[in-house]
């Protein structure tokens, strides 16, 4: 996404739930659309801090934040340097990331990005924000939200921000941590009754799908980095997002040996199989071939 998050999941799934009983609808994404206000219309903090904090070879966080979030710097600040670690092991060395994070209470990040209220974490232009519930903090979701954000930040370093929405935001799901199992639901419910999301709605993030496409999309981004990762391995899709970045022709052929529109065609054809959103090695054309055939005998 550049995509938004609220306790994301739990959100999700219920609002999934009101679509598929009551044709409602759930809110887009804000990420990728954000648009700031004016400055004179946003309440800013009346102290606030700034720190420079150095990354591997090279790398920046700039953050700004206020004066009483300095325990809430410390993890954000620790999150992001686990963060780059596991990336580093999944995908190898990474380049100098040099990025502003931006701690603000959430009435101030709701007035100057106009987001809904229920939105917990934005990367846009190199910028992470984050608001921070000063009656209430969460640390595992804060993690979580620097975990995902951070991802899309590097995802963009290494692509020149030519990676596919559907891919970017699976793989920032994926660098989260473990999945709430209720996202294997919403997926389970869009897919009793609908077709997948077609790729090529999600290439540009999820800000103007129709409301009803955005939960499955971001369960299905989910399970589709799955797939890819299972399949084809952290260094290829690596591979795939330096071509990208290189503007070298056909990059996804070329760096895992199939084409964008063969592997959405046998990610859908998997998706026919139940098990697959409960086993990922089941998530594979062939072992729904197999099944039906099974079946016939």
């Amino acid at each position: 996404m550049k995509e938004v998050r609220l306790k994301r999941y739990l959100l999700i799934i219920l609002l999934t739930i009101l679509v598929i009983a009551y044709g409602g609808s759930v809110s887009a994404d804000a990420r990728a659309s954000l648009q700031l206000r004016p400055r004179s219309t946003v309440a800013r903090p009346t102290i606030a801090t700034y720190a420079a904090i150095s990354l591997p070879k090279g790398g920046m966080i700039h953050l700004n934040s206020q004066s009483n979030f300095f325990e809430i710097n410390a993890v954000v600040t620790t999150a992001i340097k686990k963060t780059q670690q596991d990336l580093e092991t999944f995908f190898g060395p990474l380049p100098a990331i040099s990025i502003q994070v931006k701690l603000m209470t959430q009435e101030v990040f709701t007035l100057s990005t106009g987001v809904p209220s229920w939105t917990n974490a934005l990367y846009y232009h190199d910028t992470i924000i984050i608001p921070i519930n000063t009656a209430r903090i969460n640390e595992e979701e804060l993690i979580r939200s620097v975990r995902h954000e951070f991802t899309h930040a590097v995802i963009h370093e290494l692509s020149d921000g030519k990676c596919p929405g559907w891919l970017d935001e699976g793989l920032a799901q994926y660098m989260e941590g473990t999945p709430n199992p209720l996202i294997r639901l919403a997926l389970a419910q869009w897919l009793s009754k609908n077709p997948p999301v077609p790729f090529h709605m999600l290439q540009k993030g999820f800000t103007k799908l129709e409301k009803k496409y955005v939960a499955p999309a971001y369960a299905q981004s989910l399970w589709a980095a799955h797939v890819m990762i299972q399949g084809q391995g952290f260094l290829k899709i690596r591979n795939y997002l330096d071509e990208l970045r290189q503007g070298k022709r056909d990059p996804f052929f070329h760096s895992l040996g199939i084409s964008e529109a063969g592997f959405e065609s046998s990610f859908a054809c998997a998706l026919k199989n139940r098990s697959c959103l409960t086993n990922i090695e089941s998530c594979t054309c062939e072992t729904v071939q197999q099944s039906q055939l099974a079946m016939n005998f």
